[in-house]
């Protein structure tokens, strides 16, 4: 929950009746976590 809170990931909870969260990196996120050469993917990131 510490990237909820950072602001580079989303959280929704799980819908009645299920198990499962979803979590998914913001753009700020993912771009954190990109290695040396590579880049983010628009189609993936379409509002930012």
């Amino acid at each position: 929950m510490d990237l909820v809170a950072s602001g580079d990931a989303m959280h929704e909870p799980a819908a009645p009746g299920k198990s499962l969260d979803l979590f998914w990196l913001t753009r700020t996120g993912a771009e954190k976590v990109l290695g040396k050469g590579e880049r983010l993917d628009l189609e993936d990131f379409p509002n930012d």
